[in-house]
């Protein structure tokens, strides 16, 4: 006998109400992967700082005190320019941890380069006024920006979501963007709070060596060096030409910050992707303009990519959550808290709470 037999399809209707459930789940999923992708990169970011923090311990254990924040000028009032006297190599303070943060290979390689004539770039007691740029000895600098290039993951925030800054490659922008060479941190008498002055590369003529490797991570400058009466005590830990031994922080190592993470993204242009901090031209940055997140973060700012939170390694070698947000003003309970945090003896006793989350 024949039997004849159908099988019932779906329904315009009910294909549309199963598209829409799949649509809510996935709008239900969708924030808690992000806050599972965020938690896990904020956990390898501060892993990544620990490793910075425990480099700094075991390079001061080395050589009985942490390095420069940079090589700047001899004179610390005038700027990142120098003067008579010269203007130092610019040379920053992740160069001299390589080999603590298991690079030795690439600082063999980088040493060498930094002998000149006038004395090393990396010694913070050399004040031959001809001590040349480490990125202008000559330039372009090959062996220097060819190790520049080289990845190093503990100076990488895994949150950052940009490659290479904007730039001038082959001069086709007449605008200001590309890596950062050297940035210097000064206050000044008798009303400058903080000022910051830096050196980039813009691509333009070494293409062929472009692009240097990104750092989220540099050292904490405080209000710099200088001669403010009320702000110069806010000095930080990593400096121009005035290194300091943790043991010598009379603030407390718990209670001063030694690296800060930097987004390093604009200027005061708008364009969120003007610029990027290079591990080998990285040296130190300030809390005296506050804290951000994001891409609209300034490039001088402590900032990150983080949500709400700026990481910070303490001179324990702890690492802690900044508030994001904390304005650039003088006033503020949070802001002072902070530059108390970011001082290495100022002896202030702010409530450090008003920094935190």
């Amino acid at each position: 006998m024949v039997h004849p037999m159908s099988r019932r399809g779906f329904t315009l209707i009910e294909l549309l109400v199963v598209i829409a459930i799949i649509a809510i789940l996935i709008g239900l999923l969708l924030p808690a992967v992000q806050k599972v992708r965020e938690a896990a990169f904020r956990t390898q970011c501060q892993n990544h700082m620990k490793q910075i923090g425990l480099a700094a311990h075991n390079y001061e254990s080395s050589f009985k005190s942490l390095p420069a924040g940079i090589v700047g000028p001899p004179n610390p009032l005038v700027s990142v320019s120098g003067d008579a006297a010269g203007h130092g190599s610019l040379l920053g303070c992740l160069v001299p941890l390589l080999p603590y943060v298991e690079q030795e290979n690439v600082y063999r390689v980088i040493s060498p380069a930094l002998i000149t004539p006038y004395g090393r770039m990396d010694d913070p007691a050399n004040t031959n006024p001809a001590l040349p740029y480490w990125f202008d000895n000559p330039y372009p600098p090959t062996v220097m920006y060819t190790a520049g290039k080289t990845e190093i993951k503990p100076f990488r925030c895994p949150a950052d979501p940009k490659g290479e800054p904007d730039n001038n490659a082959f001069g086709a922008t007449a605008l200001a963007n590309g890596y950062i060479l050297g940035m210097m941190i000064r206050n000044l008498a008798p009303s400058t709070v903080v000022t910051t002055g830096w050196y980039y590369e813009d691509y333009n003529s070494v293409e062929t060596l472009m692009p240097l490797a990104t750092t989220n991570y540099v050292g904490c400058a405080g209000l710099g060096r200088g001669d403010h009466p009320n702000w110069s005590r806010y000095e930080g830990v990593f400096v121009n030409r005035n290194p300091k031994s943790i043991v010598k922080v009379l603030d407390g190592s718990s209670n001063t910050i030694l690296f800060t993470e930097v987004s390093g993204r604009t200027n005061t242009s708008g364009r969120n992707n003007q610029y990027a901090h290079s591990w080998i031209g990285a040296s130190t940055i300030s809390p005296g303009y506050g804290t951000a997140t994001g891409e609209t973060a300034l490039v001088y700012q402590m900032s990150s990519y983080h949500t709400a939170i700026v990481n910070v390694v303490m001179g324990d070698g702890g690492v802690r959550p900044i508030r994001a947000g904390i304005p650039r003003n003088t006033t503020d309970p949070s802001w002072l808290a902070l530059q108390a945090l970011g001082g290495a003896n100022d002896g202030a006793s702010n409530d450090f709470s008003l920094a935190q989350p």
